[in-house]
């Protein structure tokens, strides 16, 4: 999994290096843990997804993904 740029202006790029079998969930949270942003995405047909957090403040976001019973957190830096 490679998110790029961070830190960005609030644009990111979201890749996987491999096809999955299942879906992704994605979570945004705030660094107080609201949860921002959910989206899903179809893993099976994915090569990049964009994920447009540009409307958010300045800050630190935690980025939550979730393949199958796994669990991936990045650390996401709007300038």
């Amino acid at each position: 999994m490679k998110i790029y740029p961070n830190p960005s202006n609030g644009v990111f790029n979201f890749k996987l290096n491999h096809v999955l079998k299942s879906d992704i969930n994605i979570s945004i949270s705030d660094i107080q843990g609201k949860v921002i942003a959910n989206k899903f995405i179809d893993g099976k047909n994915l090569s990049e997804e964009l994920i447009d957090l540009s409307e958010f403040s300045k800050g630190i976001y935690i980025l939550k993904v979730q393949l199958e019973s796994q669990f991936y957190l990045q650390k996401l830096q709007i300038d």
